[in-house]
């Protein structure tokens, strides 16, 4: 096979030719098919290699946050709820942890309210169900011979006060601990008579006390959820009763306030929970979900709590 080749140079005509055999271009042509396999094998390698490096690091960028929450999830515990949700890269994935979280907390919120309802129910009811068990054991003893009407009658009050502190209890337990948002119904209420009612059933806690009930009622009509309204004050008004043993009680209501003060007449013989007790503790927890205000204020001798329906 004859190749020709034209080339002009300085105004003259050269013609270049090469005479090559089938077996030469046969050799010419093999050598190059091999070098392009060659490249193209080279070139196939590289971006295979490529590829995988993008997989692994693509996958490993996402298995990396996924391992991270897997992790941060088997080792919440209660103690460790309240720290803030880390973040996981991507947004879907720390929209799933707060989820988590959330549920874990309010689990959490739901078990503590039922140890707390468990622990306030055992030691506030104990001493009323002591109360009514003593005096049914008492009449059982002495039913036999002829009572008194002033004897059956002393028996039958303490059960009935003992029931109504049961009651008063049982009633702020069951407000704290439901789970509700819609607010209760509001009533056009006499201020100053609800607190009236409340006061008479419990003055038997001033009996044997050399203590004086001082009252300042301003009739005054608000509109307020009524049985919370009795839940806070006889909590606050009970409170003040049984841990009075000397001295003075002042409950003021004017306007919007009601004032609860006791004073022991004896410093010295002022016990360390003065005016403190576990239905006051529970009455601050439900002012709180109501939404009012209750200040407490403590000096020797003198507990006083100023409730504002707010």
């Amino acid at each position: 096979m004859l190749f020709v080749l034209k080339h002009e140079a300085a105004g003259e005509t050269w013609f270049i030719s090469s005479r090559s055999s089938l077996a030469n271009m046969s050799r010419l042509v093999g050598t190059n098919v091999r070098h392009s396999m060659y490249a193209l094998l080279y070139i196939a390698l590289g971006i295979a290699f490529i590829v995988v490096a993008i997989v692994w690091w693509s996958l490993r960028r996402i298995s990396n946050p996924i391992a991270a929450m897997n992790q941060w999830t088997k080792g919440l515990n209660e103690n460790n709820l309240n720290l803030p949700v880390p973040d996981f890269v991507f947004a879907e994935l720390n929209d799933f942890a707060k989820l988590i979280h959330q549920s874990l907390c309010s689990a959490k919120s739901g078990i503590e309210r039922e140890e707390q309802l468990l622990r306030q129910t055992s030691h506030e009811l104990r001493t009323p169900i002591s109360v009514i068990r003593n005096n049914v054991e008492l009449a059982r003893k002495i039913q036999s011979n002829t009572l008194s009407p002033e004897m059956d009658g002393n028996i039958l009050d303490r059960i009935d006060r003992a029931s109504l502190t049961m009651k008063q209890m049982t009633d702020t337990l069951l407000w704290l601990n439901k789970d509700e948002t819609r607010p209760p119904d509001k009533v056009p209420l006499r201020l100053d008579t609800v607190v009236g009612d409340i006061i008479d059933p419990l003055q038997y806690l001033l009996q044997g006390k050399k203590v004086d009930l001082n009252l300042s009622l301003e009739p005054v009509t608000l509109s307020l959820p009524e049985a919370a309204v009795r839940i806070v004050i006889g909590n606050l008004v009970r409170n003040a009763f049984q841990h009075t043993q000397q001295g003075e009680v002042d409950i003021t209501v004017a306007g919007q306030t009601v004032i609860i003060a006791n004073r022991e007449s004896a410093p010295d013989d002022v016990p360390d929970d003065l005016g403190f007790g576990l239905g006051l503790k529970l009455t601050e927890q439900l002012v709180e979900k109501m939404g009012w205000s209750c200040v407490t204020e403590v000096h020797t001798g003198l507990y006083r709590v100023v409730l504002t329906f707010c």
